[in-house]
């Protein structure tokens, strides 16, 4: 018995380094951060045979939900650029959220968090709901979900593997936009030299020329 749970449990630490192996190839040619999440909810949702995957952006000030990329495997409509209210799923569920806990619903009508609110998920064909939040500076940035049509007990590995593409997807697709700005800040000034009818020098701090 000792022998087939450590067989297991090797052969589960097998099919997680894969997965990683190829979320990483994957994200690594793209270049806008919308492809890295469209990619990683995709991936994620085909890996854990779930309805639906969405990334979402936090607004603070407003208290929204923005959907900036999601996947469905043809059971529920995309939820792709819908804004949707944080007050309309429950103060305890989004609370969790907001504190940086991860958030695993096996079904919203029964559970106490959003029993209230059922109406809210069930309209977006939400039963179940696993939500992992990134929390930076204390601010809550992004949610990273997964959706079933039917009640669904989530696993520790599930919540594991979604945690851990949370944060390699987050990290991505700042990589993304940060080199997305030095392109434009690149090509901005590409043109302003090519246009200019006078010389012109730049020098460094130690006053040599550099173009």
């Amino acid at each position: 018995m000792e022998l087939s749970d450590k067989l297991q449990r090797l052969q589960a630490a097998e099919a997680r380094h894969a997965f990683q192996l190829k979320l990483a190839d994957r994200l690594r040619p793209l270049t806008t951060p919308t492809e890295v999440t469209a990619a990683a909810c995709e991936l994620l949702g085909q890996h854990l045979g779930v309805s639906r995957v969405v990334f979402y952006e936090i607004n603070d000030v407003h208290r929204t939900f923005f959907t900036r990329s999601d996947w469905t495997a043809g059971s529920q409509a995309s939820m792709a650029g819908m804004t949707l209210a944080m007050n309309d799923f429950g103060p305890d569920h989004v609370g969790s959220l907001l504190s940086g806990q991860v958030s695993a619903n096996h079904d919203v009508t029964l559970d106490p968090r959003t029993a209230q609110y059922a109406d809210a998920f069930t309209q977006l064909g939400i039963r179940a709901t696993l939500a992992v939040p990134l929390v930076r500076s204390g601010v809550l940035t992004v949610v990273f979900a997964l959706h079933h049509v039917v009640p669904h007990h989530w696993t520790d590995a599930e919540i594991e593997a979604v945690t851990d593409v949370a944060e390699r997807t987050w990290a991505a697709a700042e990589s993304a936009r940060a080199q997305a700005e030095l392109r434009a800040e690149r090509d901005k000034s590409r043109h302003i030299f090519d246009t200019m009818t006078e010389g012109f020098t730049l020098i460094d701090s130690d006053w040599r020329i550099t173009q």
